[in-house]
């Protein structure tokens, strides 16, 4: 069934509300840059500028400013402080998780669009990225709009969505997802496709909505701007010495993000081609394609913002989602490779928080319980699949256990943490 139950939605609108606003302002804005965000913010309310994003003295030409315009916003309606940065930031991460809902839905079925959901609602990364950075949000949004519009032929609305990602990250907020379409309509689709996209007034579409910003910023900064627009979007934030160590990074944080379905992210990446049928294995090819380009581009670009990884969630969520709807629908209560490679995954985090932790006396009773508790996650999610065979059961419980790290993550033990120690030591301590 490919209609949206308006139940289902509250639910998972409700969940994920509930994902986002938890405990959010347990993570100090001075950790996450959101300081700098307010301060640019507060400033074009303040001057009544809002083309050009300054900080101090400083006008960040080739920075887009929709994100600050966001923030802008919520300024005038909550007044300025945390909440101000940190509203736009989970307003945004709830709209991909409806986003990838409904597309889900639209391509498969009612089904596979809740699990997507509540996948992406409830792994470690998206926890973290949606309470801190709604410069990473915003765009992630418009990213995953623009690649979801393109699988279901919604090319209006995806032009649309194009032009405000121009506002939102600039021209890289184009360069990854056309990379992405017009490698799959080449290797795997067909490129004829092309010319049922409406691409000229597509393109007018685009313009329309960032040119003016664009235009007005050239007549007041000239080919300093353009300049600027070039070196912000396509080189970013690059540094050759990171080069040859951050691939394995990506990899790491990667795999880490999406824990508790690590180990069904494994499997469902092989299902996804081999066990594929062929009204599926388009759709499959091309969340492994939006993966794949994706970190590409951060290993070439030697991007250093980690958070910005979450861009390839909602694929990842929508993979794992339709593989866990064929196993449960197709292999008739044999879950043998579900069950261990999850409760493999289960065993290493909980190995790693309980030996980890030592390192970090204000929190080791509270890491070791943690690890206990997973442990205990992961025989649950063990027994529902190898004894009584409910992968439905075994998907509530992964849920589960995403949404207990979260609340003893961030209600109990980085209060406790962050007065002692930044990220950047609990992340090189732990790994």
């Amino acid at each position: 069934m490919k209609s949206i139950s308006r139940n289902v939605f509250l639910i998972l609108l409700l969940l994920t509300a509930f994902s986002v606003l938890f405990a959010n302002r347990n993570v100090p804005l001075s950790t996450v840059d959101g300081q700098r965000c307010l301060t640019i913010a507060e400033g074009m309310i303040r001057t009544g500028d809002y083309l050009s994003p300054v900080l101090g003295n400083e006008i960040l030409l080739g920075v887009p400013p929709l994100c600050y315009w966001f923030i802008a916003g919520a300024i005038q309606i909550f007044g300025s402080g945390d909440l101000a940065v940190r509203f736009p930031a989970a307003v945004m991460s709830l709209l991909t998780v409806i986003l990838t809902y409904v597309s889900a839905t639209k391509i498969w079925n009612e089904r596979i669009g809740f699990w997507a959901g509540m996948i992406l609602s409830s792994n470690l990364l998206f926890f973290h990225v949606s309470r801190i950075s709604v410069t990473d949000t915003t765009f992630i949004f418009f990213f995953t709009g623009i690649l979801l519009c393109f699988m279901q032929g919604c090319y209006w609305l995806m032009y649309v969505l194009c032009g405000f990602a121009l506002l939102a990250v600039g021209i890289i907020g184009l360069l990854i997802p056309m990379t992405v379409i017009l490698l799959y309509l080449f290797f795997v689709d067909r490129i004829s496709r092309l010319g049922e996209m409406h691409i000229i007034p597509g393109i007018i579409i685009t313009i329309g909505i960032c040119f003016p910003w664009y235009l007005m910023m050239i007549e007041l900064h000239g080919t300093d701007f353009l300049s600027a627009v070039f070196r912000y979007n396509v080189l970013l934030e690059s540094g050759a010495s990171k080069a040859l160590n951050g691939w394995w990074l990506h990899i790491l944080i990667l795999l880490a993000g999406m824990f508790p379905w690590t180990g069904l992210l494994v499997k469902s990446m092989k299902d996804g081609i081999c066990e594929s049928r062929s009204t599926d294995l388009k759709s499959n090819i091309f969340l492994q394609l939006w993966f794949l380009i994706s970190v590409l581009f951060f290993v070439f670009l030697q991007v250093s913002k980690a958070t910005m990884l979450l861009m390839v969630f909602p694929a990842f969520s929508m993979l794992v989602s339709w593989n866990m709807e064929r196993m449960i629908r197709e292999d008739k209560g044999h879950f043998t490779g579900w069950a261990w490679e999850t409760v493999s995954v289960y065993f290493i985090v909980s190995s790693i928080l309980i030996v980890g932790g030592q390192n970090f006396p204000e929190i080791t009773f509270g890491t070791t319980i943690l690890g206990i508790l997973l442990i205990l996650f992961g025989g649950g999610v063990g027994a529902a699949l190898l004894i009584y065979k409910d992968g439905i059961l075994a998907a509530f419980l992964q849920a589960g256990t995403g949404y207990a790290m979260m609340i003893i993550l961030y209600y109990f033990l980085l209060p406790v943490a962050l007065p002692h120690y930044s990220f950047s030591d609990i992340v090189k301590l732990f790994f």
